[in-house]
């Protein structure tokens, strides 16, 4: 469900939060960057009974959007350069050198995306131990697709972080899902993501049961 329609419905929130039985909350990284005091309530009480919040970070039109695009296109030319004779040994070393520039920049600029999702993490009472970052064994990586790497969309790897029932997605994922981007992706791109998707929601589902079962 997206919070802002759910909003817009006029219900009691508070005394439906339990009934209503939701497994996931869908929310815009705007939206998180404008929650009102009675929205994070909601979503803290959400959260409490098991809802998953998801927060995708549409890159489209961002300093890491612009960077990332960057990134890939450096990285491209490195390695047709690598397949070149050595006397283009100067330029490798001038496109390795702005690469990493780039890739700093790119570190910062993520820093501030995820201390965005940490900050609402710790608005929702959630314990917040690490930078989120999903490891090779988590859920997310494993059940029931596997991802050794997580999707590519439009030439650009999604980055996915988790804080218990708090998942944040940098990329266009959900984009993926639609024909907002027209019929330019290819059916391996579309697959990947759309299985993605559903490791998201096996993870919401399963989560969601196991905390009603201990509110019983």
């Amino acid at each position: 469900i997206n919070l802002a329609t759910y909003l817009s419905a006029g219900k009691d929130l508070f005394e439906q939060v339990y009934e209503d039985n939701l497994t996931l909350v869908y929310l815009t990284y705007k939206q998180v960057e404008n929650l009102t005091v009675k929205e994070i309530e909601i979503l803290k009480q959400w959260r409490k009974f098991g809802t998953t919040i998801f927060v995708e970070y549409n890159t489209d039109s961002t300093g890491v959007g612009d960077l990332k695009g960057v990134q890939e296109q450096l990285k491209s030319i490195l390695k047709d350069l690598d397949r070149t004779s050595s006397y283009l040994a100067q330029d490798i070393d001038n496109y390795q050198q702005e690469l990493g520039y780039i890739e700093d920049l790119l570190e910062q600029e993520m820093n501030e995306v995820i201390t965005t999702g940490e900050e609402l993490a710790k608005k929702l009472d959630i314990n917040v131990k690490n930078n989120g970052a999903i490891g090779r064994l988590h859920r997310l990586r494993h059940q029931p697709f596997l991802f050794g790497d997580f999707p590519i969309v439009e030439g650009k790897q999604i980055e996915i972080f988790n804080w218990q029932n708090l998942i944040l997605v940098v990329g266009k994922l959900t984009n993926s899902w639609s024909l907002q981007g027209g019929l330019s992706r290819s059916r391996e791109e579309i697959r990947s993501c759309q299985e993605m998707g559903i490791n998201i929601l096996d993870f919401a589902w399963q989560f969601h049961n196991l905390q009603r079962l201990n509110h019983k």
